[in-house]
């Protein structure tokens, strides 16, 4: 599973629940929404999405 939550205008932060989840979706290929590219990284512990 996966929750999305929006940080800031047009800045959301995706928390999966499982790291093969994670992998997957990093791994996969391009991914958009609504006609928008989505562009992925992870976020380590202490660091501010932006």
């Amino acid at each position: 599973g996966v929750s999305i939550k929006e940080i800031a205008q047009s800045l959301f932060l995706f928390q999966f629940f499982h790291m093969l989840d994670m992998q997957c979706i990093l791994k996969g290929g391009l991914w958009s929404f609504d006609k928008h590219l989505l562009i992925l990284g992870i976020i380590q512990p202490g660091e501010l999405p932006n």
